[in-house]
Formats: structure tokens, C-alpha cells, sequence
């Protein structure tokens, strides 16, 4: 076993009654200490990198990314979850259109008149296909969106929202399978969403099936 100088730090044979480094006389129990805390400081950083490690690969895995867009944009309007739902739209969109509401003294906040948006809409769903209508959503593949896309879509979002600050930096085109099912009528339908990272949050920036 490694033996080390309490004094200066410097290596020391095993039998070793002083150091002849500094001159110190040995404490073979206060050597043997100061060794165990030394290894059990690198066993613990050891152990807390693997956990962080395993905690990164999780969240690549299993965290939000673009599927929670997708999840807020379908479940927000099954639900009638304006709240929901307007996550899965870029802030720069919700933010514009919350100021435009100001004038409409119909409804006390955007959140609320898009509550009614998504009604109307679920009562137009309910008119075709029945009553308790519910969606179920498959993914079946996605492709990175270029960087000449990624650039069209913040062109796009700054025209519209008069935000020149949005950010977007990630992006990719879903191909996804829906079902809309009612109590007398249900329908599958193939659509493309394409999905962005903007101002670091994910959301959908074009396609869809809803009437919204």
C-alpha cells in the first residue's frame, strides 16, 4: 500500500520511519488516514460523474425535445387545454397575439379567446364524427431540418411577429399518422408538422390537421 508524507505530501516507502523529503518523522496512522480519504474522494467522483452521465442520457431520451410539442398540440386540443395547446405554439406567437388582443373587450386574455377557438373547433369535430372525441397520434419517422429551413422559418416567425430576436436552432420535419375517433365516425390521416427549437423551447411552426 502507498505511503505518503502527512507534512509535504511526498511518497514514502513502506518501511519508512521519516521523510526524506522533508524530514518528518512517519505517523504510519495518520498516513494510512489521509490515503483511505484520498481514495474515497476519487471513488465519490467517480460515482458522481457516472450519475451525471446517466442522468444526460436520460433526459436525451426521455426528456420533452420536439415530442412534447407534438403531445402539447394533439392532447392540448382533446383536452380543450388552451394552456397546453398555446405550448406547443413559439412565444414570439402567443406574445404578438396576446398584445393584438388588447382591443377585444370580449375576452379578459388571449388564453381565454383561444379556449373558445379550441371549442368551436372540438364542436366542428363533434359534428363529424360523433361525440367523446379522442386522438391518438403515431410517429413514424422525422428528418433534420437543413439550416436554409431552420433560417426560412425565423424569417417567417420575425415577418409575422415582429420579434427580429427569435432565435431558432434546432428543427426537424415529423411525419405522423392521426386518428380522430367519435362516438359514430372516426378517420386516420397522414400529416406532416414540422417541429423548432425557438428561443430554446420546442413548438410547432407549420402543418396540422385541427381546424385551428
Amino acid at each position: 500500500m502507498a505511503k505518503f508524507c502527512t507534512k509535504c505530501g511526498a511518497s514514502l516507502d513502506n518501511n519508512a520511519a521519516f521523510c526524506t523529503a522533508c524530514g518528518a518523522l512517519v505517523d504510519n496512522k495518520a498516513n494510512f488516514v489521509s490515503l483511505h480519504k484520498k481514495r474515497t474522494a476519487l471513488m465519490l467522483s467517480g460515482i458522481l460523474a457516472g450519475i451525471i452521465i446517466i442522468v444526460l442520457i436520460l433526459s436525451a431520451l426521455f426528456g420533452g425535445g420536439y415530442k412534447s410539442a407534438v403531445k402539447n398540440y394533439f392532447e392540448g386540443f382533446e383536452d380543450a387545454d388552451a394552456e397546453k395547446f398555446m405550448k406547443s405554439m413559439p412565444k414570439c406567437q402567443v406574445e404578438y397575439l396576446e398584445k393584438s388582443m388588447k382591443d377585444y373587450d370580449k375576452y379578459d386574455s388571449f388564453k381565454e379567446y383561444f379556449q373558445y377557438i379550441i371549442e368551436e373547433a372540438l364542436d366542428e369535430a363533434e359534428d363529424k364524427y360523433g361525440d367523446d372525441i379522442s386522438i391518438s397520434y403515431e410517429i413514424n419517422n422525422k428528418k433534420d431540418l437543413s439550416d436554409k429551413e431552420l433560417k426560412d422559418i425565423r424569417k417567417r416567425l420575425i415577418n409575422n411577429y415582429q420579434d427580429n430576436d427569435v432565435d431558432v436552432t434546432k428543427g426537424y420535419e415529423v411525419e405522423i399518422t392521426v386518428k380522430i375517433k367519435g362516438d359514430d365516425d372516426s378517420e386516420k390521416k397522414d400529416l406532416t408538422l414540422k417541429a423548432a427549437k425557438v428561443d430554446g423551447d420546442w413548438c410547432i411552426v407549420s402543418g396540422g390537421v385541427l381546424p385551428i
